[in-house]
């Protein structure tokens, strides 16, 4: 059910599922995440879904992209990646054929693509079936000259979030994309899947860097799991802060990490000991942190 919300854009279906404590594999981790990327949640409600995966809760682990190849596609179609979204699109085709679902991805890269020959193909495919007939139809009309495509606020926005130069996208390391992708000041979903890829393998440094990168886009305030991070890095510098011109931590969130270091210490740093009157800070960065972080290697 998860797939098939987010395959229609119903992010707010996917949280209510989520939210309901299902058992969560890599795959449906990877969908609430991009559900909270779009319902605009990423950066203040990430940790209140259990991170099992680290940041192969964003990009889906190597041994499963086979098997959900078109959903990996997915990922790439949404970040302006689409020459990537068209490589595992193909690879949906050759695991499970021409199906439906792997044709309309098909139709949409090429749409991007201004290839309207390849799209035709494709269409024509689309409307000899019962339940895609309709699609087929509404996204033929762009194939005229009369209907410009890039009048469509959504697909208008996808491209505004293509790379401005060409790299390579790593085979084994999918993730690596996203700091390429940063070039481009536009893409704000490269930037919250960057950040996010950086507090979940506990990359600080990095996350510290990229932060003025905020003033790029229109946030009203700091997002909360920013905050969190900027508070343990302020931590572990000393207190040499971070400054970012009109914006300032909340006192909540000051107060929150003051009485998560005072429950700490109360323990003697016993984590396991304190886990339980941790437990209501369990939707921070902090919590995950101490509990859930794991090194690589």
């Amino acid at each position: 059910m998860i797939d098939r919300y987010a395959q229609s854009e119903e992010w707010e279906k996917v949280l209510d599922i989520a939210q309901k404590g299902l058992p969560l594999s890599n795959v449906v981790q990877c969908q609430v995440n991009r559900a909270l990327y779009h319902t605009g949640q990423l950066c203040d409600e990430m940790f209140s879904m259990t991170q099992l995966f680290g940041s192969d809760g964003l990009f889906m682990v190597e041994s499963m992209r086979a098997q959900f190849a078109l959903q990996h596609s997915d990922l790439f179609f949404d970040l302006g990646l689409i020459n990537e979204s068209e490589h595992w699109a193909y690879e949906a085709i050759t695991a499970n054929g021409d199906t439906a679902r792997n044709l309309q991805r098909l139709v949409l890269v090429y749409l991007m693509e201004e290839k309207r020959e390849i799209v035709e193909k494709y269409l024509t495919m689309l409307q000899k079936t019962i339940w895609h007939k309709n699609w087929a139809t509404e996204h033929k009309k762009y194939l005229s000259d009369s209907n410009d495509f890039w009048a469509n606020t959504k697909f208008r926005y996808l491209k505004s979030n293509m790379p401005v130069s060409d790299f390579l996208v790593s085979p084994a390391e999918p993730e690596l994309c996203l700091e390429e992708l940063l070039g481009n000041t536009k893409n704000k979903m490269a930037f919250e899947y960057f950040m996010a890829y950086c507090l979940l393998e506990g990359q600080i440094g990095s996350f510290i860097k990229h932060i003025p990168r905020l003033n790029y886009f229109d946030y009203p305030k700091i997002p909360r799991h920013f905050e969190e991070a900027i508070l343990i890095y302020n931590q572990l510098t000393g207190g040499k802060g971070v400054a970012l011109p009109g914006k300032d931590i909340s006192e909540e969130t000051i107060r929150k990490f003051n009485d998560f270091n005072a429950i700490k210490a109360k323990h003697k740093n016993n984590k396991e000991a304190a886990r339980r009157e941790l437990n209501k800070y369990r939707d921070t960065y902090w919590y995950y942190g101490l509990y859930y972080y794991k090194p690589r290697g």
